[in-house]
């Protein structure tokens, strides 16, 4: 049993894998009841999911404020907060208030760039037109 357990985890992200440890250390039997109790669809540990992103995360923070966030995404500290408390819970909500912020920079970004792309084809288009006007008045004199 133990050798399918370690196929199954090299097949995984570090992120699942990591899920996985968060999910041992809460005392938390199954994958499956994890992931509901978070909200998460119930196959994403078991599934070959690769990247996280704060669609996962901020349920898993937000039911499970003692996760260490660090753990998840750098794999620094131990899965869960020590000395977990009532103030941690506000750290917890900074986190994930800040992963929210970047998570909209990114979008904001990322049309910025569509919106120069298309710029950039549409004078790179005008340049051609201008430098066949050009030639055609050059052939002319």
């Amino acid at each position: 049993m133990g050798a399918k357990k370690n196929d199954t985890e090299k097949s995984r992200s570090i992120y699942i894998n990591r899920l996985d440890d968060i999910r041992e250390a809460l005392g938390i039997k199954t994958a499956a009841t994890f992931c509901m109790e978070a909200g998460l669809d119930k196959n994403l540990l078991s599934s070959k999911q690769k990247e996280l992103t704060t669609k996962h995360l901020v349920p898993i923070i937000l039911k499970f404020p003692q996760v260490n966030p660090y753990y998840i995404l750098l794999g620094v500290g131990k899965p869960l907060l020590e000395g977990f408390g009532k103030d941690d819970s506000i750290a917890a909500r900074y986190i994930i208030n800040e992963l929210q912020n970047v998570q909209m920079e990114v979008r904001t970004l990322l049309t910025e760039n569509t919106k120069l792309k298309c710029q950039l084809t549409r004078l790179e288009e005008e340049k051609k037109e201008n430098e066949g006007k050009d030639t055609e008045i050059q052939q002319e004199k």
